[in-house]
């Protein structure tokens, strides 16, 4: 123990905060890997100021790095976390960030940064600035925010609270647990797999989702747009201006559209409460909630093949299209045809 600390005044540069006399920053930044498994009473910064030297630290079981400190990471620096514990941890500049296990209070990504989870158990995690985040495994035990124009992969592990995409953010979801996520302010968000309780697309947000689950509700909200050409929904509520696009996928219990949104479906054999029909608009009965409207059953194919036949609502001035197939090959004929007799008039 005496011999790794005396590593850590000799290979460390000790700089000591203007704003506290009393809290102490130890600094690495000499290129070489340095392993960690024991506990540093101060903070930790990796390669500040310090570009192209790559200096690595790995956090190992045993090391600690008690509530009042950090570690922080700049420039190229490499920070790996297979252990330990620790209350706050940030990727700066271009530094990146590998967790694979140990407990970590927040993690903080900003700039050009890159953070990959793989294990360990983190109790919050925000992408700032262009910075990239993959989840592959592990625990979110707080809520995930991609701000700005950060980029977010999750191909596994679990988020337990909400995951937010803010911003010009790009979310990625191929796999995984996640408990609610919610795109909102023009983010963009794929799903084409993974386990999603709830999935919300606010403001100017759009989502596509080609796969994966959403176990309880899907709402587009605001002036969202959603496009929905496969896997798995429970509920799928349209509200606000919202616009849903479904050519594909399942649908559990119900459809809902309310308030100005609108919903609109591609298949073919689309039959309402067992009256076959074309081509059609569907508008609420009574023109009031959906609350005072009566279920009606809508059956028929998507475009995909999907089988469709699932209870619906409309409330307000929500309305429902149902564009059977080939119907749509035939009046892009029809518009084509008049645009063709236009340009020779």
């Amino acid at each position: 123990m005496k011999s790794k600390r005396l590593q850590i005044l000799v290979a460390a540069v000790v700089l000591f905060l203007s704003v506290s006399p009393v809290m102490a920053v130890i600094g690495f930044k000499d290129g070489l890997t340095h392993d960690i498994d024991y506990q540093i009473n101060d903070s930790v910064w990796v390669d500040y100021e310090s570009p192209g030297l790559g200096t690595t630290l790995n956090i190992l079981d045993g090391a600690t790095i008690p509530p009042n400190y950090h570690i922080k990471g700049w420039e190229d620096s490499i920070i790996n976390i297979l252990g330990g514990s620790m209350n706050v941890l940030s990727a700066r500049g271009t530094s990146r960030v590998a967790v694979s296990g140990g407990l970590i209070g927040s993690l903080g990504a900003s700039g050009s940064s890159q953070v990959n989870v793989s294990g360990g158990s983190i109790g919050g995690l925000a992408a700032h600035n262009t910075s990239e985040v993959a989840v592959s495994g592990g625990l979110i035990d707080g809520r995930l925010y991609a701000y700005d124009s950060s980029q977010v992969t999750v191909s596994g592990g679990s988020i337990n609270d909400y995951f937010y995409a803010l911003g010009s953010s790009e979310v990625t979801v191929s796999g995984g647990l996640i408990d609610k996520l919610g795109a909102s302010v023009s983010s963009q968000v794929t799903v084409s797999g993974g386990s999603t309780n709830y999935l919300f697309a606010y403001d100017s947000s759009q989502v596509t989702v080609s796969g994966g689950s959403i176990n309880d509700y899907f709402y587009a909200l605001g002036s969202g747009q959603v496009a929905v050409s496969g896997g798995s929904i429970n509920y799928l509520v349209g509200d606000y201006s919202g616009q849903i696009a479904i050519s594909g996928g399942l649908i559990g219990e119900e459809m809902l559209v309310k308030h100005t949104a609108v919903l609109t479906i591609d298949g073919w054999d689309f039959a309402v409460d067992g009256m076959p029909v074309g081509y059609t608009e569907l508008y609420s009965i009574f023109g009031g909630t959906y609350r005072d409207e009566p279920y009606r059953q809508l059956t028929g194919t998507l475009l995909s093949g999907d089988p469709v036949n699932d209870q619906f609502r409309i409330g307000n001035s929500g309305k429902i299209v149902l564009v059977p197939e080939p119907a749509t090959l035939l009046l892009l004929g029809f518009g084509g045809l008049a645009l063709l007799r236009k340009r020779r008039g």
